[in-house]
């Protein structure tokens, strides 16, 4: 692979018990008439305004359809990234198939997906440097439709970046998210018996997806607010810094002004220290009665903001996830085009309310890319006055046959 994350590899069938069954048992028998034609007719994306999220919902569904397909003018023509790369190398071997212009730098790539049709006990080692979240989208679709249980492991102290608020979010807002789709999966750390730390992510194969509908409800009432700040405590921040207590009880107030006084709230600080950056960030999660999570983000460079600067950008925080409630907002910010791609595979209609504008349109671009690659159709709403988007879908329903040949070996075998 020509990722910088050089440890990252499937992993050999000797480092489990049963190696066996840890083999790629993946159906590649394909006539070359078939093969021709497929190399002859990839679809073609634009990816001139597409974010990393968007050539990962196409790299998944090329994956998951089997369909070819041919990236052009890569995020205004600026290419790919390094970490991209590794994200298409992934997709190739799990489904052996391959790449071309797969490279730093390049504007353009085509994937051949080949007959993946057995993904069994997967199993991808990381360097911590790889990035939690977009690596775990990459193949998060891939492997929900896989045979049985696949896992994706990070080595080494995954504090030490970004990574930290990243997995924290993942574990407490996209994992409850997912869940109503049908989609499972945790996420554990751990240390050897040599002090190595692991950041492990299960995700459990399934029949299928289900449909869901997160709109607000009349009578919904908040059930608790929780804010995760996650503090930079390197040494050579300034002194003259917001004292991290004086920041917890700002944020506590704050929140207290825009929700109310009776209102449970949960504060806690995790201490990171990061070679690469001085950020510190915070994250807000408003629970709702109707099984809702809206998700808020701020963050700020430790070192150079004045306790007034970062208590400036808390209060936005809080007034953005404020307003997102009252509108009755059920999915927000980024997290919308993270969970477009299984609304379309999921087996009956799906709807959600979101707040608009959001941060960025590649949820557009998104929709777009899936309504290429599948016989879906989205329906969008946009209520720019009350500051919110309904986003509708009639999902493909697609079948895990995978799921189904896992179980009937399962019976078999008995």
């Amino acid at each position: 692979m020509n990722s910088s994350c050089s440890k990252t590899a499937l992993e050999s069938s000797s480092e489990c018990e049963n190696s066996e069954a840890n083999e790629h048992d993946v159906d590649v028998t394909l006539s070359s008439g078939r093969i021709e034609e497929m190399e002859k007719h990839p679809i073609v994306i634009d990816a001139r305004n597409a974010g990393g999220q968007v050539l990962r919902i196409a790299n998944a569904l090329s994956f998951l359809t089997k369909k070819p397909i041919t990236a052009q003018n890569i995020r205004q023509h600026r290419g790919l990234r390094e970490s991209h790369t590794h994200q298409v190398d992934m997709v190739v071997t799990m489904s052996n198939g391959k790449a071309e212009g797969n490279e730093e730098g390049s504007i353009e790539y085509t994937l051949w997906p080949r007959e993946a049709k057995m993904i069994a006990n997967e199993k991808i080692s990381l360097e911590s440097k790889c990035e939690f979240i977009p690596t775990l989208q990459a193949v998060l679709p891939c492997f929900v439709f896989g045979k049985e249980t696949s896992t994706l492991r990070w080595l080494g102290d995954m504090s030490m970046s970004r990574n930290a608020d990243a997995i924290y979010f993942c574990q407490s807002v996209l994992r409850f998210v997912l869940r109503k789709f049908g989609v499972h999966f945790d996420i554990v750390t751990t240390t050897d018996d040599e002090g190595a730390e692991k950041t492990i992510v299960t995700v459990d194969s399934t029949k299928e997806l289900k449909g869901v509908t997160m709109m607000t409800s009349c009578d919904r009432n908040i059930r608790e607010i929780r804010a995760t700040i996650f503090w930079e405590d390197s040494e050579s921040k300034k002194k003259d810094c917001v004292n991290v207590r004086e920041f917890e009880k700002h944020c506590i107030q704050t929140l207290k002004e825009e929700f109310g006084t009776d209102i449970l709230i949960h504060c806690k600080t995790k201490y990171s220290v990061r070679h690469d950056e001085t950020l510190s960030s915070l994250q807000l999660e408003v629970v709702t009665s109707d099984e809702c999570i809206l998700p808020e983000y701020a963050i700020w460079y430790s070192w150079c903001s004045s306790d007034r600067e970062a208590k400036r950008i808390v209060s936005k925080a809080v007034l953005r996830c404020k307003r997102a409630y009252d509108n009755g907002v059920c999915v927000q910010g980024l997290l919308t085009d993270q969970i477009l791609l299984f609304m379309a595979l999921a087996k009956g209609t799906s709807t959600i309310r979101s707040d608009y504008p959001l941060p960025d349109d590649h949820w557009e671009k998104a929709i777009s890319v899936i309504e290429e690659l599948l016989d879906v159709k989205f329906s969008v709403r946009i209520d720019s006055e009350k500051e919110f988007v309904d986003i509708s879908c009639e999902g493909i329903g697609m079948q895990n046959e995978n799921f189904f040949d896992y179980i009937a070996e399962s019976v078999f075998s008995m």
